[in-house]
């Protein structure tokens, strides 16, 4: 037979597991954010490795064909994509 004082701890022990899967809930959606911006920037850093491809073989093809007007595009292209990188990289610093 439960007592009063029974009943009292038994919902005390509810309320405690209660609150113990809600922040189970929360950690575990925590858990998918964190999982989802990991993958995100595993995209980026792919793009990242194509783009250095790209451009490295746009300066090989240029410094093999001994075209000045080819190797200066591919500079003013590299030019372009780091004023972009810096912009993109100063916009999501925080400020000190």
């Amino acid at each position: 037979m439960f007592t009063e004082a029974d009943r009292a701890r038994l919902l005390r022990v509810e309320t405690l597991v209660w609150k113990i899967v809600y922040r189970e809930a929360k950690m575990a959606s925590t858990l998918n954010d964190v999982l989802t911006h990991i993958s995100d920037l595993s995209s980026v850093e792919d793009g990242v490795v194509q783009l250095l491809t790209t451009l490295k073989a746009d300066l090989d093809a240029a410094l093999a064909a001994n075209d000045p007007a080819q190797l200066q595009a591919a500079i003013d292209q590299i030019d372009a994509i780091k004023a972009k990188a810096a912009a993109a990289i100063a916009a999501n610093t925080p400020a000190a």
